[in-house]
Formats: C-alpha cells, sequence, structure tokens
C-alpha cells in the first residue's frame, strides 16, 4: 500500500520549467516580452527559445495569459513554445522569462 502511494505521489510532481532573465533575451524577443507584458496579469507567462540572436525565423516566443494559476501558465507557455520550435527546427530549449 505504501509503495503504492508513492509511485502516485512521486508522479504527481513535476520539477519547475527552466527559467531565463529577460535582460538576457535577443532584441527581438526583449521587445516582444515588453510588448505583452502588461497584458500577462499576475498569473501569466511567456517562454522563448532561440538559435540565433537575429534571425527571427530562428525564434520561438510565446506567451499564455488567461489562466488562473501560475504554474499553469508556465505549463502552457512551454507547451506551446515548444510546439513552436519544432516546426521552426530551433534546437535549443525554451525556457520561462522571468
Amino acid at each position: 500500500m505504501l509503495l503504492a502511494c508513492f509511485a502516485v505521489c512521486s508522479n504527481a510532481y513535476d520539477p519547475p520549467p527552466p527559467t531565463i532573465s529577460s535582460q538576457e533575451l535577443p532584441q527581438p524577443l526583449k521587445d516582444l516580452w515588453v510588448k505583452n507584458l502588461p497584458d500577462l496579469g499576475p498569473y501569466g507567462h511567456c517562454a522563448a527559445a532561440w538559435d540565433s540572436r537575429t534571425n527571427g525565423d530562428k525564434m520561438a516566443f510565446k506567451c499564455d495569459m488567461y489562466v488562473r494559476l501560475s504554474a499553469e501558465g508556465a505549463r502552457r507557455a512551454m507547451a506551446h513554445c515548444k510546439e513552436d520550435s519544432l516546426k521552426r527546427g530551433i534546437k535549443a530549449p525554451c525556457q520561462v522569462i522571468e
């Protein structure tokens, strides 16, 4: 019984997504971050990935704004960013912007 509870409880923990400071973003992504910041609200998040600091085709930036929990906003932004990264062939991992 204890082993079954451990198996269920250990699967419920989701490690926090990787994060990056907004100051570390390439300028085009930083501009998008500043533009979307007023709409994020208290729980919204954005995630970004890039292989080039100048080529817009090698950048992914996605936000999730209308959520009730901060963790859910981060998970959704990461999921949208990963989808976009795959479509664009970006090898760098997505990171949630702080």
